[in-house]
Parts: structure tokens; C-alpha cells; sequence
């Protein structure tokens, strides 16, 4: 019978990229550094921080790639939280706002 558990990981990539990233709600900005990166999310590193991200925090992503002259921005959701170190699923942009809206609701 074939191991069938590690089929849904994605490779992960290794990287040293700066990130910035903004929690939703927080008016703040956390400096990181991309860890590692796959299709499915990224491993950050806090570099300095007032806040530590929680798990369930909605999350944007920004990747200035000075040399080739572009800027990415992923959204995402915190999927763990320890130390420094925060795993970040992406979510597609309907998936965001569909967050978003469901979490301003009164």
C-alpha cells in the first residue's frame, strides 16, 4: 500500500527575502524575513515586532524584490504562531473578503 500522507505538502523553497507584514485590524507594521515559501503559504521570521501574530489572524504580505524592481503582496492567514516564527497559509482574494466581511459583521 503507497504512503499517501505526505502527498497534500508542498514543496517549501528556501529564501531570505524581506517581508513586511500587516495583521488586519492592527495599524502597525512587522518587519520579517521570508523563512520558506511554497505555493500553499511561508514561513516568516520576525525581525522586530509590537505584536505577535496569533493564529486565525488575517494577514498581508508584502515582498519588495529589489533586484528585479517588484513588489508582491500575498494574503494569508495565520495558521501557528511560535516565538519569531509564524506559518502563513494564502488565501485567494475572494477567500479574504470573504474573512473580512464575515469577521466586521455585528
Amino acid at each position: 500500500m503507497e504512503n499517501t500522507a505526505n502527498l497534500n505538502v508542498a514543496k517549501r523553497h528556501a529564501t531570505k527575502e524581506i517581508a513586511i507584514l500587516e495583521v488586519y485590524g492592527r495599524s502597525y507594521k512587522i518587519n520579517s524575513r521570508l523563512a520558506n515559501l511554497s505555493i500553499t503559504g511561508a514561513f516568516l521570521e520576525l525581525t522586530s515586532s509590537n505584536y505577535q501574530p496569533k493564529q486565525g489572524d488575517l494577514v498581508r504580505i508584502t515582498v519588495p524584490l529589489q533586484k528585479v524592481n517588484k513588489t508582491y503582496t500575498l494574503h494569508g492567514q495565520v495558521v501557528w504562531s511560535r516565538g519569531l516564527g509564524v506559518g502563513v497559509s494564502f488565501l485567494k482574494d475572494k477567500d479574504l473578503h470573504a474573512l473580512l466581511t464575515k469577521s466586521t459583521r455585528i
